[in-house]
């Protein structure tokens, strides 16, 4: 019953979006472009295969995690109130989001999987969802466990995650609102439609999911009047999505396989 009422309030959302991005346009692009079927599927079934590896390390990590918790930091959240540890939470999650999705650009491995995310060249709802498992698990683990072990509950971080979840799903919609009011202090669908630049336009700037503050603090805010004209990355990625899954494993897999056997190299070569 849960996974049924979670796809039909994904089919709910999905169809809000779409509306919007076809009454109120960025940029003129077809509804079937190149590539949709595979974003279709990323949005219907890859959020299986996350929650499924995600629960896997809330099960295998719940229990250590209670017992590394910070007793004064969880004794402190304990007596606020509910609506000012929803805040501070969202506060230090984008915090650690920033630092999770900075990584997951400049650290190989991690960008081997985060690349899929990136491939698409034109921007939309469905591109937004083009995300791979273990891409995806890694930031949300990274997102949530220093929150567990500071002490805040499931409950907020139920919430969190929902907010969060809407929230990136419309920073990615090709819509042209440029929230002039917000655009300076929240993560619009501008900034972030200039964090998916081409290398040459925007490439790695805007790593923050909610708040701008992390970027203007550590000097990765891009935020021009004007609008990024390509999207993608250099990098190849498969077009299909099971090469989409599969291609970053075997890369990573291969790389691996040649430092081993570089590091034996070296062995036998001392």
């Amino acid at each position: 019953m849960e996974i049924l009422l979670s796809r039909v309030a994904l089919l709910g959302l999905s169809g809000v979006y779409v509306f919007l991005e076809r009454k109120f346009p960025r940029r003129a692009q077809p509804f079937v472009r190149p590539g949709l079927k595979a974003d279709v599927l990323h949005l219907m079934l890859t959020e299986f295969l996350t929650n499924g590896l995600v629960i896997a390390m809330v099960v295998l990590l719940w229990a250590p995690l209670q017992v590394y918790k910070v007793k004064a930091t969880s004794e402190f959240i304990e007596a606020q109130p509910a609506w000012w540890n929803a805040l501070v939470a969202l506060f230090l999650v984008d915090l650690t989001g920033y630092w999770a999705h900075r990584a997951q650009h400049q650290v190989s491995w991690l960008w081997r999987f985060h690349k899929v995310h990136h491939s698409s060249h034109q921007l939309d709802w469905f591109a937004g969802a083009r995300r791979h498992p273990i891409d995806e698990a890694f930031g949300k683990v990274a997102l949530f466990v220093p929150l567990v072990l500071l002490g805040f509950g499931a409950e907020v971080l139920g919430g969190l995650g929902g907010v969060l979840g809407l929230w990136v799903g419309l920073t990615h919609t090709n819509t042209r609102w440029r929230f002039t009011k917000i655009r300076r202090v929240l993560g619009t669908p501008d900034m972030h439609h200039w964090h998916h630049a081409h290398v040459d336009e925007g490439h790695g700037h805007n790593f923050g999911v909610f708040f701008t503050v992390w970027d203007r603090l550590f000097g990765t805010f891009h935020l021009p009047e004007e609008r990024p004209l390509f999207y993608g990355t250099l990098d190849p990625v498969p077009t299909t999505y099971v090469a989409q899954l599969v291609e970053p494993v075997k890369e990573t897999r291969a790389a691996w396989k040649a430092r081993r056997a570089a590091n034996q190299q070296n062995v036998s070569a001392a």
